[in-house]
């Protein structure tokens, strides 16, 4: 269409109908059927219209509907995501804190809390779990019920809570029942230790932060409340599990009926998202039309049958077709759509401009007769005719788009089209809607899904998307590419003292700068918080070149971040860690990443405000990770594991028991000692069956020595991990090895830590005491090292202290670890309990040790850990009679 200044059609009055002729059939048709014939030819060619235009109307009424239903469900979807993620990230500076500190304090707690918490209304409260029970809780009025809850007791919870374990990620749990009252979602970010620097991946499991939203408030302020009024509603995927999930919000039905679905994305899964109109009538403009069509066709019939009987009743019959037309065209301009009636050569041969008619931009005499070439641009006639042409073949065709330039400025249109039947010389109306609005939100909601809100910076999905197209550009063009992970330097300082508002105009600078250092093909994304990512593409094949570029641009970030910045009345210098991967082709989006964080924390680790490459030898730690977890769990299986023993012996070098451990014949690297794989066996699950074969080979060992004089009367030690004593069954499972086993159970020590105490002390002590009626005995392993409380001490029914071998290495020359010793072993004596030394390796200790009053020891002095037989031989050798042990 031609951009020239345009006119609005003015219709002064409805077209009228020529004066009718007389009809003329066939001559072989009799003349008494002649006007029946006619009223049925002229009431198939007014429904036929009608139907084409019922048909089109119908197919828009579908399409908008359900582009209204993806619309509203959209916007829902993109609230949902920006709500929780805010969240998650306002809270991850607490989670840093918590895995570099695992101590801090309850008041730091707090502090750290209230900032992650100010503002948010749907929040509950923000909840400290150390390994698995909630400690803190901030803000606490309404939660004390909450404090002290144990995550792996409460059903509910514990599903997510181990997913969230065992993948290491963030998840989000629930709707569940909060322990405070009302329903809630609960976003869960697992916390696991800092390491050092030259440590790879994460530590410890030790705890997470947890947060309670509710519920109503997180679906009100996505809009949910509003959708429901006009939709029919239904969520499921309940803790993120997506299509696989229950329906949470809703029935089932709904997902079965729906117009559209969203999948609503969350941390460690996703949610789904299904409505359709609760009003699932016709509009009153089709019934109109359609009621209309009914009486036009009656009327088609009847005027023609009235023409051919009766000529004297023209007059009449004109009238009565130019009030129905009139009615027509009445009917016509409540439609929202232009509508033109064209031929296979895009000539114009009739109008309706319809409700909205100052979309028309010509005369309607300048337009009939006329073709869409001598009217449109190039490109709008080229959609146009690609229409017409669908229609052509296929009956109907919609969803093409031309845009034109209006006085009104620029709009955007939807052409439909459908067809008649005649194949000689076929008419096409055409619909043209316009959808500049829709295309506007559409492309807002583009905007919002895939651009940070604040800086205007891409976001992780569109980066995520562009790593991918930059890793087929390095194998196409066989060039390097680098991922620049940037964190500010002591953000969280600024955003405490001059508020989050200066905060964000820091971001939005940093943004700004970092934008105007990369090339156009390079892309500057914003991950959340105050942490950004730079993807240079195209660089020099050869790994040197690519990195010395790199580091360049690098450099030059941290140099541009240095640079003062006004901020309102605030003139502020940051700094910047920098952590650098360059990449080829072949390299992993997710690898990528974490690769490039782990490369900004050792620059953090060194000092802040520098470079830092990712380290390879990082790569190759925790492959051989992966590798001996591969191979731990085909160990069992394979009988690749065996139990060594330790002596122990009293004053006399009498030979009184034995601490079995653990060996791995691994196939490969060969003898294996249990500081290789025992922690890893723990925080993957496989300590809990491991933990089963040595109790089974212990009693086996037990049983095979009854009846002999000196091994008959030795009792084993075997160390029981926390993980174990938490299992579900692990007294049923002592209990019946011991009863299969036909073993005395007093000479069955189990070895416990402290550790594995303070997780549950009201636990552990009623198993122990449960196991303690069975006649088997309890060790506290390592005794001294951690809390060593007298208040948990006194309640647990131990028969044996065990001196740690930290004590006992400089105990000739230590008086802290004099003093130490001498106290755990008075300690023991006042509780009638035994003391037993571990780590004996010198005459001196021994000979301290015993003036200090322990009589039992344990370490290389005495024996080095052997196989089986090897220990047998030992024992024959240092005596004929053995000790019980008290």
């Amino acid at each position: 269409m031609s951009n020239a200044s345009l006119t609005r059609q003015t219709l002064d009055t409805p077209p009228t109908v020529p004066p009718a002729t007389t009809l003329s059939p066939a001559r072989w048709v009799p003349a008494a059927w002649r006007p029946w014939l006619s009223a049925l030819l002229a009431t198939l060619a007014v429904g036929l219209l009608l139907a084409m235009v019922d048909r089109t109307e119908r197919a828009h009424l579908e399409h908008d509907q359900r582009a209204m239903v993806l619309e509203r469900l959209s916007l829902v979807r993109v609230r949902l995501e920006s709500h929780l993620n805010e969240v998650i990230a306002s809270a991850r500076s607490l989670a840093l804190v918590y895995a570099t500190r695992p101590d801090f304090s309850e008041d730091e707690f707090v502090a750290m809390a209230r900032v992650a918490s100010e503002g948010r209304t749907s929040l509950v409260n923000i909840g400290l779990i150390r390994g698995t029970v909630l400690r803190h809780v901030h803000p606490l009025p309404g939660s004390e019920k909450a404090i002290g809850l144990d995550i792996r007791k409460t059903p509910s919870m514990w599903p997510a809570f181990q997913r969230m374990m065992a993948t290491r990620a963030t998840i989000i749990a629930g709707p569940v029942a909060l322990v405070q009252g009302g329903t809630g979602i609960i976003v869960r970010i697992p916390v696991h230790r800092l390491g050092p620097p030259d440590t790879p991946g994460l530590g410890d499991f030790l705890g997470a932060i947890s947060i309670p939203l509710d519920a109503e408030k997180v679906f009100a302020e996505s809009g949910l409340p509003e959708l429901e009024e006009e939709f029919v509603v239904a969520l499921r995927g309940r803790d993120g599990q997506g299509a696989r999930g229950d329906v949470f919000m809703g029935l089932p039905s709904t997902f079965d009926q729906a117009l559209a679905q969203q999948e609503i994305v969350l941390p460690g899964g996703a949610w789904q998202i299904a409505a359709y109109p609760r009003d699932e009538g016709l509009p009153a403009s089709v019934q109109r039309l359609r009621l209309v069509g009914v009486l036009m066709c009656a009327m088609a019939g009847l005027l023609a049958f009235n023409l051919t009987r009766q000529a004297q009743r023209r007059a009449e019959s004109d009238a009565r077709l130019n009030a129905a037309n009139l009615r027509l065209q009445t009917v016509l301009q409540t439609i929202p759509d232009l509508m033109f009636e064209m031929d296979s050569d895009g000539r114009y041969l009739d109008i309706w401009p319809g409700r909205d008619a100052d979309l028309l931009a010509f005369r309607r005499e300048d337009l009939i007769g006329r073709t869409v070439d001598q009217m449109l641009p190039p490109e709008a006639v080229t959609q146009v005719m690609l229409t017409l042409a669908e229609a052509k073949a296929s009956g109907s065709a919609r969803g093409r788009r031309i845009t034109l330039t209006l006085p009104h400025g620029e709009s955007h249109f939807e052409l439909s089209a459908a067809v008649n039947d005649d194949p000689v010389a076929p008419r096409f109306v055409l619909m043209s809607r316009d959808v500049t609005h829709r295309q506007q939100v559409e492309q807002e909601i583009e905007r919002l899904a895939f651009h940070d809100p604040l800086t205007g910076l891409p976001n992780r999905r569109l980066l995520t998307d562009r790593l991918h197209h930059a890793l087929s550009a390095c194998a196409r063009n066989h060039r390097r590419a680098a991922l620049l992970f940037i964190d500010l330097d002591n953000f969280k300082s600024l955003n405490d003292t001059q508020g989050h508002d200066v905060g964000d105009l820091l971001l939005v600078e940093v943004a700004r700068r970092l934008t105007g250092i990369v090339r156009e093909i390079d892309t500057v994304a914003r991950l959340g918080g105050d942490e950004f990512v730079v993807l240079i593409e195209d660089l020099e094949p050869s790994g040197d070149n690519a990195a010395a570029a790199a580091r360049g641009v690098g450099e030059k970030i941290g140099a541009a971040v240095a640079q003062p910045h006004a901020l309102r009345d605030v003139v502020h210098v940051a700094t910047c860690s920098v952590g650098i991967r360059v990449f080829e082709h072949g390299a992993r989006v997710e690898d990528l990443l974490k690769h490039a964080d782990t490369a900004m924390y050792a620059a953090k680790t060194a000092g802040r405000n520098t470079v830092r490459f990712f380290d390879p030898a990082m790569e190759a730690a925790l492959q051989h990770r992966s590798q001996t977890e591969s191979g731990l769990r085909l160990a069992l299986q394979r009988h690749e594991f065996d139990l060594h023993a330790q002596i122990q012996v009293d004053t006399q070098d009498r030979p009184i028991g034995a601490e079995v451990l653990l060996r791995w014949h691994h196939p490969e690297r060969g003898l294996v000692g249990p500081a290789e794989f025992i922690g890893l066996a723990e925080d993957v699950g496989l300590i809990v069956p491991i933990g089963r074969w040595v109790l089974e080979r212990a009693a086996a060992q037990l049983r095979s020595w009854q009846g002999r004089p000196v091994l008959g009367r030795l009792s084993l030690a075997v160390n029981v991990s926390p993980r174990q004593l938490h299992e579900p069954g692990f007294v049923e499972m002592v209990r019946q090895i011991v009863a299969d086993h036909g073993i005395d159970p007093a000479l069955l020590k189990l070895e416990i830590t402290e550790s594995a105490v303070l997780d549950d002390v009201d636990q552990v002590v009623a198993l122990m005491q449960s196991l303690g009626l069975s006649g088997v005995r309890f060790s506290m392993d390592d005794f001294g090292t951690g809390y060593s409380s007298l208040q948990y001490l006194k309640r647990l029914p131990l028969s044996q202290l065990k001196i740690d071998r930290s004590f006992v290495r400089d105990l000739a020359s230590d008086h802290n670890d004099q003093a130490i010793v001498r106290t755990i072993i008075a300690m023991a004596h006042t509780m009638n309990l035994d003391v037993i030394a571990e780590g004996v390796e010198t005459t001196l200790q021994r000979s301290l040790l015993t003036a200090a009053g322990c009589s039992r020891f344990q370490g290389y002095l005495i024996g080095r850990p052997v196989p089986m037989p090897e220990f047998e031989a030992l024992v024959d050798r240092l005596g004929q009679t053995a000790t019980p042990m008290a």
